[in-house]
């Protein structure tokens, strides 16, 4: 289904839409990577199916080919980089 991506403002609270996430898309890879708590909050906007990916296991999963872990590495690059570039648009774009 259809989610967006929400984070609050932290001097007054209220949350902005920063992106709307397709179906077939994936969320929550930073902490996957780093370990570090949620950057921001993902609601439903229509209804989804999810599946929720243990670090764990997750790090398990990479560690058994050395080439599975490199091309994560690669595709989750790339899709942080085109996801800072659309929030930072978008707040260029809100600025004014």
């Amino acid at each position: 289904g259809l989610v967006e991506v929400v984070r609050a403002n932290q001097l007054d609270g209220v949350c902005y839409q920063i992106a709307q996430l397709v179906p077939g898309s994936f969320f929550g890879e930073l902490s996957l990577i780093d370990s570090n708590p949620r950057s921001a909050t993902v609601r439903a906007m229509t209804d989804c199916v999810t599946v929720y990916v243990d670090k764990t296991d997750f790090d398990g999963f990479l560690n058994q080919d050395k080439d599975r872990k490199v091309k994560f590495f690669q595709h989750a690059l790339s899709l942080i980089a085109s996801r800072l570039r659309e929030v930072d648009e978008n707040f260029v774009v809100s600025q004014y």
